[in-house]
């Protein structure tokens, strides 16, 4: 792992280099793209992990913060979808200029692979994009995050309403959301895009909500290659009654994702 900084459109990028491995590295680079706040935490782990996976199997894989949050520059509460979109794409010319590597592929989990959706519109150069759990519909990720906000905070004294800030912001789970996000995550919804992201998309999903099918549905007719994995595991990114899920690793998903990817780029 080499851990190191660049330059994104808003300030410095943290981000973690996965050189390939294998005694045969391949001409590609692995862009992987997390969710926000807590789902970044519990997700954090995993990430790693999928890494190693596909760092072993010879290629190029970059793990990077947004501007906002972990180790990057800016202010969270100034985040907009647009500006994370920037993010990746920022992030994936770094891998592309320092590794060499000519292909690409984007993976996403929860919000961030709606992000990658979007980026792989916008870049019209990502070859496979792996959707992991993804967030569809903005209005209703956010209305959840709100109603797991209030149930964390119900055992304690705080009060749910207090500090949102009013209608321009929000407290999701310690993280705050500034009105530009909300705006932007009032707005979002994969189902009204019309272009395709890729020529190969690999949807993944832990559970089956309708939302998923609806995606698969949606991007069937759009995209070269469509694969749909319902493989039931821990959904690490949210809280559950047991501490310790936080720490779990979906070893099965994520053996998917790098056989796919694999696959994709034989």
């Amino acid at each position: 792992m080499e851990p190191f900084y660049f330059r994104g459109p808003s300030g410095m990028l943290f981000g973690v280099y996965h050189p390939p491995e294998s005694r045969e590295p391949r001409d590609v680079g692995v862009v992987l793209c997390y969710p926000l706040g807590q789902e970044y935490i519990r997700s954090h782990r995993a990430f790693l992990r999928l890494a190693a996976m596909l760092s072993s199997k010879g290629f190029h894989v970059l793990r990077f913060d947004y501007s906002g949050s972990g180790d990057s520059e800016g202010d969270s509460s100034e985040q907009t979808i647009g500006d994370l979109i920037d993010d990746i794409s920022a992030a994936t010319d770094e891998l592309k200029g320092g590794s060499g590597a000519s292909r690409i592929c984007l993976v996403g989990l929860r919000l961030g692979g709606a992000l990658s959706v979007i980026a792989g519109i916008r870049r019209g150069d990502v070859d496979a994009v792996v959707l992991w759990d993804p967030v569809v519909d903005g209005a209703a990720h956010l209305k959840h995050l709100k109603s797991l906000h209030e149930e964390w905070l119900s055992g304690s004294f705080a009060d749910p309403a207090s500090g949102s800030g009013g209608s321009n912001a929000f407290e999701a789970l310690g993280f705050p959301l500034g009105g530009p996000m909300l705006a932007d995550l009032e707005s979002l919804d994969l189902l009204e895009l019309r272009e395709k992201p890729a020529d190969e998309v690999f949807l993944v999903t832990s559970v089956e909500p309708p939302d998923s099918v609806r995606l698969k549905n949606h991007l069937q007719g759009m995209v070269g290659s469509l694969r749909y994995g319902r493989i039931p595991a821990p959904e690490v990114w949210i809280k559950k009654d047991d501490e310790m899920a936080k720490g779990l690793v979906p070893i099965q998903v994520l053996e998917a994702i790098s056989e796919w990817i694999e696959e994709a780029f034989q």
